[in-house]
């Protein structure tokens, strides 16, 4: 049977900056989608790039809100549409109003969370009601953390045949350890600036809020380690608004994947300080640098009590409980001191993976969830 869905995504640009056999086929923001292809499901990406949709060629449309009229006309077209987030709640919503009821059972809402803890009284009663309303007309609402799960069927009275559970799983055979890795494959894809950096050990710091950036200077302040920063956000001038740092800083955006999972491969251990409490924030990156073996260090929230949940066996990974520089800074003198544990980390980090979160059982969960709400 064929399916063909449409897929929403937010800064997503379908172009590959170079071409390599086994370059991940979607963004790595957003890696559940990749292998539904495979699985007899004809995905429409519809964000940025130049993707074909029917014959016709889609280019660079996502303005934000501004492209709600279009993305109707997109939903009319389609029996079902992934689309993340608000924009999506907010969409199905809207199904409610009798002009509008064509979008009802329609929409795959992507979830990342039910309700951020830090708008206003006003914003958090307005989305209430979105998110009410959104959950009751979608047609199906994807989560990859187990308690958003619980919270929706609690709060908002979420049925269980619309929810389908899927943890953003990783391209285990693109993201692997350098170890892994052919000779002349090393280097393929990474700029010179990159390579002239790494030449000095340095630790990598993955999310894209930004979370007291004062905080990191006084982590690495003294460590002798310099700085490699992967965010969506270009403005580095934050870095250094209160104290500008003792150490060198590569603060890097819109990287390829082969320089992502380079500087993965070669850093000494990856730091997790975003706020994480409300919603898995810096799940992906995370994840890619557990697959390339790389030893984290991050603070509780969400995304430990997932893995947590998941792994059921040893922590693949360093949890700190309560921000603090002094204690974060005790975690890596701790893998400075101990590179038997060091290594052990890493290969405890991949092995969860492997186990856990290889895309191709994600991509599994989600065609076959599809598939059947298809016939």
């Amino acid at each position: 049977m064929k399916v063909e869905v449409a897929v929403v995504v937010p800064n997503y640009s379908s172009k590959k900056s170079r071409e390599f056999s086994i370059v991940p086929q979607y963004s790595q923001s957003y890696p559940f989608i990749q292998g539904l292809e495979e699985r007899g499901i004809r995905v429409s990406t519809l964000d940025g790039g130049e993707v074909k949709l029917d014959g016709r060629e889609i280019s660079d449309w996502w303005r934000g809100y501004l492209s709600v009229p279009k993305l109707i006309r997109i939903i009319n077209k389609h029996r079902i549409v992934f689309i993340w987030s608000t924009l999506g709640v907010m969409l199905s919503a809207l199904s409610e109003l009798p002009f509008l009821n064509f979008l009802k059972d329609k929409i795959i809402l992507v979830l990342f969370y039910n309700h951020n803890p830090n708008h206003n009284l006003l914003k958090k009663i307005l989305l209430d009601k979105l998110m009410y309303f959104g959950l009751k007309n979608c047609k199906a609402a994807l989560y990859m953390l187990e308690k958003h799960i619980k919270e929706a069927k609690s709060i908002y009275a979420l049925d269980d045949k619309k929810i389908v559970y899927c943890p953003a799983g990783v391209d285990v055979v693109f993201f692997k350890p350098k170890s892994e890795i052919l000779d002349k494959e090393k280097e393929y894809g990474v700029s010179e600036q990159i390579l002239e950096f790494v030449k000095k050990p340095y630790i990598v710091v993955s999310g894209d809020q930004l979370r007291s950036e004062s905080d990191i200077i006084e982590v690495l302040d003294g460590l002798n380690f310099s700085l490699v920063r992967l965010t969506q956000n270009t403005h580095i001038e934050y870095f250094w608004k209160n104290k500008k740092p003792s150490f060198p800083v590569f603060c890097v955006s819109h990287l390829n994947p082969f320089e992502v999972r380079y500087l993965y491969q070669n850093a000494f251990c990856c730091l997790n300080l975003v706020d994480n409490s409300w919603q898995p924030a810096g799940w992906t990156a995370i994840t890619e640098a557990m697959a390339c073996g790389l030893p984290v260090i991050m603070n509780s929230g969400l995304v430990t009590e997932e893995i947590n949940r998941l792994s059921f066996t040893k922590k693949p990974f360093i949890e700190v409980n309560g921000f603090s520089s002094a204690n974060i800074k005790e975690k890596i003198y701790t893998l400075v001191k101990d590179a038997e544990y060091k290594n052990k980390l890493g290969l405890l980090a991949r092995n969860f993976v492997l186990e856990k979160l290889d895309i191709n059982k994600s991509a599994d969960l989600v065609s076959n969830f599809i598939k059947n709400l298809s016939l």
